[in-house]
C-alpha cells in the first residue's frame, strides 16, 4: 500500500521548501501603518516585537502586520507583561505568511493569536516558544462578544475587551494553514488552527491541554465556548449584524503557494478546500473537524482524554506498509465522517483504534471499517439521528469491546465481535472469508477459512484488550471503568451463504440471552456450513426466519446449546439440494424451554436426511413442523428425537425415503404430549427411483406422567415393485392415549402397540394385517400385553378396527381399471411407465391431507344414458350420488360449451358460454356440493376429478356458481386427474403429481 501522506511531504514539501527559499534575505515582521503603533527591533537575530494597542480592560494587545515572515534560526519575539491575557496580530498585507522559525513571548503568559486571511505556513524549522495557548486562523475576524477584532481596516481597540469569542470567514473560500514543522506547546494549554483549509505533515503537540484543528466554508462562523478547560470551536449561524469587514485582499490557495495541485499520492484525491488532512497529534483531548475531508494517512494521534474526528464529507484513514496507524484515546474516541468513513489500515498487527472509554463511528453514509478496533468503553456504529447504523467492510474487521456493541446492518467479509458486554445489532450479511488475517488470534483458521461470523458476548475478559498508552507527554490516561451489562446478543437476520461455494459458520456466545431473527447458511456448490450457537445464560430467541443452512453440497449442521437457559427460534433448516449433497444434522439442547417453528433437515437423491434431537433437561419443548425428507433415490430420512423434561407438544413430523430407509421417531416427556400427524414411510417407483420401497421407522411415544393426543400415526413402505418392511408404532401414557388414526402398511408389517389407563382412535388400518396389542388399566395390566382380536377389545379402547384396513371397493378398483386401460391405448408403444396400486387411494389422499394440511377428495362423474353417476373417494369412505340427465343431453351441452369458450371474442359465443358455465356447474358440480354437506363431509378443499370420456373437454374452471357469484377455482381448489397414474411423494411445503 502507498502511502497517503507521502505525496503530501514530497509534494507540499517540495513547494514549501521552494517558497521559504524565495524568502528575501531580510525577511521580518514588517509593522503596517494601521495606528496599532507596532513597533519590531532586530537584536542578534530576533525580531522584538512592542508597542501595539491595548483594549479598553488592558487585557488584550493587539498588533498589525503588513508582512509577518520568519526564516530558519529567526525570532520573533512579542514583549508582554503579566497583565496582558491576549496577545492578538493581524496580516493585512495580502501575502500568506510563511513562518519557518520561532514564536515566542517574553515577560509575561498570555495567550497569542496571529490571523491573516490570506494563508499561513508553518516551514520544517517552525516552532513554537510560548507560555499559553496559541492560535492561527485565516478568519477575517476574531469577535469579543458583538465586536470585532477586523482583518482589514479599522478597529474599536477599546470595546475589544475580555477574551475572544469566535471567529468569522465571511470570504467565498478562506485561506490555508500548512504545517510541517513540530509545534508544541508547554504542560497544559491549547494549540489551534483554524482556516479554509488545514493540513499538516508534521506533529501538533499539547501535552496536558488540547488540539483543536478546523476547516472550515465560506461564510461560516466559529463559536468558541470554554467548558473547564475544554475548548470548543461551534460552527453558528451569521447573523445579519455585527459582522466584520469583508476581506479584499488576495488568499493563496495551496495549488498557488505550490504552483500546482496538492494531490494524494497513489490516490484520486486531492487536498481540496474544506479539507483537514494531519499527521500527527499528542495532547490530553484533540477535535480535527472538516468541512470537507478529514484525511490522516500513518498518522500518530494520541491523546490522554477524548479525541474527535468529524467531517461534514468523509473521514479517510490509512496506515502504509511502511508505517502503522494509531488512533489511541485515553478518553472516548468519536469518528464521524457525515457521508462517509473510510479505514483501511491492515498492514500491521497492531490495533489501529483504541480507547479507553467508548469508541463511536457516525455517518448517514457507507461505514466503511476495514481495521481492528479496542475500546474499554462501548463500541457504537451510529447514524447522524443517533440510531445505529449499518457499516461494511472488505478485508478484515474485529471489534474488542469492554462495554456493549451497538450497530445497524453488516455487510462485508468474515466479522469478529468480542465484548464483556451485549452486542446488538441489525441484519449481518457474510460475503467471504477474511483473507488478510494474520498474527496470533485464535480465530484466524475460522475467520481465514470461510463465509464467518463469531460474536462473543458477556466474556470475562477479553483477548484483544485495548492497550493505550498509560501516558502521553508526561499526562496519565483517565481510568474507565464500562457499566456492569447482562451480556445478551440481540441481532436481525444472519447470512454465511455462498452462491457457488461453501456456506460460513456462525458462532454465538453469551452467557446470557440470543436474540435473532433468521440465519441462512447455505452453500452454492459447496457444502452448507456449520450454524453453532452456545451459551452459558438464560435463553436464545430468533425471530422471522430461525437458521437455514443447506447448498449443493451438505446441508451444515446445526447446533444449538443452552447451558442454563431456554432456547426460542423460528424455523431450523440445513438441506441440500443435489443428488449427492446431506441434510444437515439438526440439535437443540437446553436446561429448560426450548420453542421452535419448523425444522427441515432435507437431502437429495444418493444424500441422507439430517438427524434432529431436542433435549430439554427440565422444562418443555414445542415445536412446528420438523421433516428429514429424501424425495428421491437411495438415501435415508433422519431420526427425530424429542425429549422433555415436562411437556411436549409438536406440528407434522415426517421422515421419508424412496428406496433408502425412513428414520424413528420418537417422542418422550414426563407430561402430556401432543403431536399432529406423525409419518415415517418410504415410496418408491421405476420413473424415480428402483421401484423397490426402502424400510419405514419404528414410531416410539412415551409419557410418563401424562397423555398422549396424535393425529395419524403412518409407518408405511409402498413400491411400484416390492414394498419394504413397515415400522412399529408403540404408544404409551399414564392416563389416556388419543390418536386420529393409524395406518401400518409392508411387506412385514410392524406391530402397533398402545397403553394407557383410556385410549381412543379411529380407524386403525392395516394394509395386509398385522399384530395389534392395546392394554387398558394399571402398570401391571400393561406389562402383561396380548394380541386383541377384535371381538374382544375392551370396552375403555373406543374406535379402534384392528380388522380394517381401507380397501377400496371392487367397483373403484374396475373404475381405475378401465380409465388406466383408456390411457393406455393411446399410449405409443414401448412407452414404459409405473402405475400406483389403486387400493392406494385412501392412503394417497390421507397423505396429501397430511403433508398440506388440505382435504381433497378424487370425483368419479359418469354420463350414463338416462343419469349422471358420481362417486366421491374420501380418505375415509366412498359418497355416491346421482341425478336424472341424459347423456346425450349433458354431451351436446359440453360440445357447444367448448366450442363458445374457444370464441369468446364473439358476444354471443361469450353470453351461451356464460349460460352454459351456469348450467354445467348445476348438474356437475352443485349435486356433490349438496351430498358432500348432507353427509358431513363438505370440507374439502380440492376436487380431484377423473372425467367418463367425452367429459374431459369441460373447461372446469370456466364453471360458474350463479347463486355465489363466483368461479369454480373461487370455490375451491380443482385438477384433472388420474390417480393410478400418479406418483404422490411429499416434499418440505407441497405435494408433488407427477403424469
Amino acid at each position: 500500500m502507498k502511502s497517503v501522506f507521502s505525496s503530501v511531504s514530497v509534494v507540499i514539501l517540495t513547494g514549501i521548501q521552494g517558497a521559504i527559499a524565495l524568502l528575501p534575505a531580510d525577511a521580518q515582521p514588517v509593522p503596517a501603518s494601521g495606528g496599532t503603533g507596532t513597533q519590531v527591533h532586530l537584536r542578534d537575530g530576533r525580531f522584538d516585537i512592542d508597542g501595539g494597542q491595548l483594549s479598553g480592560d488592558r487585557a488584550n494587545l493587539f498588533h498589525d502586520f503588513e508582512q509577518f515572515n520568519l526564516d530558519r534560526n529567526q525570532i520573533a519575539n512579542f514583549l508582554s507583561n503579566p497583565e496582558i491575557r491576549n496577545i492578538l496580530s493581524r496580516v493585512t498585507g495580502g501575502d500568506a505568511s510563511l513562518i519557518n522559525g520561532l514564536l515566542q513571548i517574553s515577560g509575561g503568559n498570555s495567550n497569542l493569536y496571529l490571523m491573516n486571511p490570506s494563508g499561513i505556513v508553518f516551514g520544517p524549522s517552525a516552532q513554537l516558544n510560548l507560555p499559553a495557548d496559541f492560535t492561527a486562523t485565516t478568519a477575517n475576524g476574531i469577535a469579543f462578544g458583538s465586536n470585532w477584532f477586523n482583518a482589514i481596516g479599522s478597529n474599536d481597540y477599546a470595546s475589544l475587551t475580555g477574551s475572544p469569542t469566535g471567529f468569522a470567514f465571511t470570504m467565498g473560500q478562506p485561506g490555508l494553514i500548512f504545517n510541517a514543522a513540530d509545534l508544541e506547546l508547554s504542560q497544559g494549554n491549547q494549540l489551534t488552527l483554524a482556516a479554509g483549509t488545514v493540513a499538516s505533515t508534521g506533529q501538533l503537540s499539547a501535552p496536558g491541554g488540547q488540539v483543536t484543528v478546523t476547516a472550515v466554508a465560506g461564510g461560516d462562523r466559529l463559536r468558541i465556548r470554554q467548558t473547564g478547560h475544554i475548548l470548543q470551536l461551534e460552527i453558528e449561524n451569521p447573523v445579519a449584524t455585527g459582522s466584520p469587514i469583508p476581506w479584499t485582499l488576495p488568499i493563496t490557495s495551496l495549488p498557488e503557494l505550490l504552483a500546482g495541485e496538492a494531490r494524494l499520492t497513489g490516490t484520486s484525491v486531492a487536498i481540496a478546500p474544506g479539507d483537514v488532512a494531519v499527521r500527527g497529534v499528542n495532547a490530553q483531548t484533540a477535535t480535527l473537524s472538516a468541512a470537507g475531508n478529514l484525511i490522516s494517512e500513518s498518522g500518530q494521534m494520541l491523546t490522554t482524554g477524548d479525541l474527535t474526528l468529524q467531517a461534514q464529507d468523509t473521514v479517510r484513514l490509512r496506515d502504509s506498509v511502511s508505517t502503522p496507524l494509531a488512533i489511541q484515546a485515553g478518553g472516548d474516541l468519536l469518528i464521524q465522517g457525515d457521508r462517509a468513513i473510510d479505514i483501511l489500515a491492515l498492514n500491521h498487527p497492531e490495533t489501529p483504534f483504541q480507547s479507553a472509554g467508548n469508541l463511536t463511528l457516525v455517518s448517514d453514509g457507507v461505514v466503511s471499517a476495514d481495521s481492528h478496533f479496542a475500546n474499554g468503553g462501548q463500541f457504537s456504529i451510529l447514524n447522524l439521528a443517533n440510531e445505529p447504523g449499518n457499516f461494511v467492510s472488505l478485508y478484515d474487521p474485529i471489534i474488542s469491546s469492554t462495554g456493549d456493541v451497538l450497530f445497524g446492518n453488516y455487510t462485508g467479509v468474515a466479522l469478529k465481535i468480542e465484548t464483556l458486554g451485549s452486542i446488538v445489532g441489525g441484519n449481518i450479511t457474510i460475503t467471504g472469508p477474511d483473507t488478510s488475517l494474520v498474527g496470533s488470534d485464535p480465530d484466524i483458521p475460522i475467520l481465514t477459512g470461510g463465509r464467518a461470523l463469531i460474536l462473543r458476548a458477556g466474556l470475562p475478559s477479553l483477548f484483544n484488550p485495548p492497550n493505550t498508552p498509560q501516558t502521553v507527554g508526561g499526562a496519565t490516561f483517565t481510568s474507565f471503568t464500562p457499566p456492569s451489562s447482562s451480556g445478551n446478543i440481540t441481532l436481525g437476520n444472519i447470512t454465511t451463504s455462498a452462491p457457488s461455494s461453501d456456506g460460513g459458520p456462525v458462532i454465538l456466545s453469551t452467557p446470557g440471552n440470543i436474540t435473532v431473527g433468521n440465519i441462512d447458511s447455505r452453500a452454492g456448490f459447496g457444502s452448507g456450513a456449520r450454524f453453532s450457537v452456545t451459551y452459558e445464560g438464560r435463553s436464545l430467541t430468533t425471530s422471522r426466519g430461525g437458521g437455514t443452512t443447506g447448498g449443493t453440497g451438505d446441508g451444515g449442521n446445526i447446533s444449538i446449546t443452552s447451558q442454563s437457559g431456554s432456547v426460542t427460534t423460528s424455523s431450523l433448516s440445513s438441506f441440500a439440494t443435489t443428488s449427492v449433497g446431506n441434510g444437515g444434522n439438526v440439535r437443540v439442547n437446553a436446561d429448560r424451554n426450548i420453542t421452535i417453528g419448523n425444522v427441515n433437515a432435507t437431502a437429495s437423491g444418493e444424500g441422507n436426511g439430517g438427524a434432529v434431537q431436542l433435549r430439554s433437561s427440565n422444562g418443555s419443548i414445542t415445536t412446528g413442523d420438523i421433516l428429514t425428507l429424501v424425495p428421491f433415490n437411495s438415501g435415508n430420512g433422519g431420526a427425530v428425537t424429542i425429549n422433555a423434561a415436562t411437556m411436549a407438544q409438536t406440528g407434522d413430523i415426517a421422515t421419508f425415503a424412496e428406496s433408502g430407509n425412513a428414520g424413528s421417531v420418537r417422542i418422550s416427556a414426563s407430561s402430556n404430549i401432543t403431536a399432529e400427524n406423525i409419518s415415517s414411510s418410504t415410496s418408491s417407483s421405476s420413473s424415480s427411483g428402483t421401484g423397490s420401497a426402502g424400510n419405514a421407522g419404528n414410531v416410539t411415544i412415551t409419557s410418563t406422567s401424562g397423555s398422549v393426543t396424535t393425529g395419524i400415526l403412518i409407518t408405511q413402505s409402498s413400491g411400484s415393485s416390492s414394498d419394504g418392511r413397515a415400522g412399529n408404532i408403540s404408544v404409551s401414557a399414564s392416563t389416556s392415549i388419543s390418536i386420529n388414526s393409524i395406518f401400518n402398511r409392508g411387506s412385514e408389517l410392524g406391530s402397533i402397540d398402545l397403553g394407557a389407563e383410556n385410549i381412543s382412535t379411529g380407524d386403525v388400518n392395516f394394509f395386509g394385517g398385522s399384530e395389534f396389542s392395546a392394554t387398558v388399566g394399571s402398570s401391571s395390566q400393561q406389562q402383561s400385553q396380548r394380541q386383541v382380536d377384535p371381538s374382544e377389545l375392551p370396552e375403555d379402547v373406543t374406535g379402534l378396527n384392528p380388522a380394517r384396513s381401507p380397501q377400496i371397493s371392487e367397483e373403484t378398483v374396475q373404475i381405475e381399471a378401465n380409465r388406466r386401460r383408456e390411457f393406455e391405448d393411446i399410449i405409443q408403444p414401448g412407452f414404459e411407465r409405473e402405475f400406483a396400486a389403486a387400493q392406494d387411494i385412501r392412503y394417497t389422499l390421507t397423505a396429501i391431507e397430511q403433508q398440506t394440511r388440505t382435504k381433497s377428495a378424487v370425483v368419479y362423474v359418469f354420463a350414463e344414458e338416462d343419469q349422471i353417476r358420481f362417486r366421491v373417494e374420501t380418505g375415509r369412505r366412498a359418497i355416491e350420488t346421482s341425478i336424472p340427465e341424459s347423456r346425450a343431453s349433458l354431451l351436446a351441452k359440453v360440445e357447444q360449451f367448448y366450442e363458445d369458450t374457444q370464441n369468446v371474442a364473439s358476444n354471443s359465443s361469450a353470453d351461451a358460454a356464460s349460460e352454459t358455465a351456469k348450467y354445467l356447474y348445476s348438474v356437475l358440480i352443485k349435486p356433490i356440493e349438496q351430498k358432500l354437506e348432507e353427509v358431513g363431509e363438505d370440507s374439502v378443499d380440492n376436487f380431484l376429478f377423473s372425467m367418463d370420456s367425452g367429459l374431459r373437454l369441460i373447461p372446469l374452471a370456466a364453471l360458474y356458481d350463479a347463486e355465489s357469484g363466483k368461479f369454480l377455482p373461487r370455490n375451491t381448489a380443482l385438477a384433472l386427474f388420474q390417480i393410478s397414474l400418479q406418483q404422490i411423494f411429499a416434499t418440505p411445503s407441497y405435494v408433488t403429481l407427477k403424469c
